[in-house]
């Protein structure tokens, strides 16, 4: 029986010996202050804190560019966590389901249902918005019965069709 390495089988013991400190760049530090839709995001936030659900951004593109642009704002929104400034961004994405007539309306979804888009040819609209900073996670209550007794969290059961929550 051969050997699965070839002929010469390399040692994890050599290799793990070979190990030496090393950093990594955070996608917000690759993408950051280069970002493409930084300033759009900015101009969107202003718009937003001025008049609320006012500064949505749309822009259309094939399906096939979404995971790189969900990607993008991702890694922006972490770009202004790590610098301190208090935005966030929100998605979502409006796109023709398959088997879709002429007249349909298209579907909008949020992060939670990216994985239903097609990544195909088709084309989408990829809409965004600079929001006050949120925080990661689901909200947490105290349940009536409790809540005078102290402070007890206590997951809901709502769900939440954006993956931020607010501070």
């Amino acid at each position: 029986m051969s050997e699965p390495n070839g002929a010469g089988r390399f040692s994890l013991t050599d290799l793990a010996g070979k190990a030496k400190a090393t950093t990594i760049k955070s996608a917000a530090v690759r993408a950051g202050s280069d970002n493409p839709f930084l300033l759009s995001v900015k101009e969107s936030w202003m718009q937003d804190r001025e008049a609320k659900d006012s500064g949505w951004r749309e822009v259309e593109v094939p399906a096939t560019m979404l995971d790189e642009l969900i990607a993008s704002m991702r890694s922006l929104s972490a770009y202004f966590g790590d610098t301190g400034e208090k935005i966030g961004v929100h998605l979502r994405v409006e796109f023709y389901p398959d088997g879709a007539k002429e007249g349909d309306d298209p579907i909008e979804v949020g992060p939670g249902r990216f994985d239903e888009i097609p990544r195909d040819d088709r084309t989408v609209w990829f809409k965004y918005t600079g929001r006050d900073r949120m925080k990661r996670g689901r909200r947490r209550t105290a349940p009536p019965q409790q809540a005078a007794s102290g402070q007890v969290d206590v997951a809901e059961d709502r769900e939440e069709d954006s993956e931020l929550q607010p501070a």
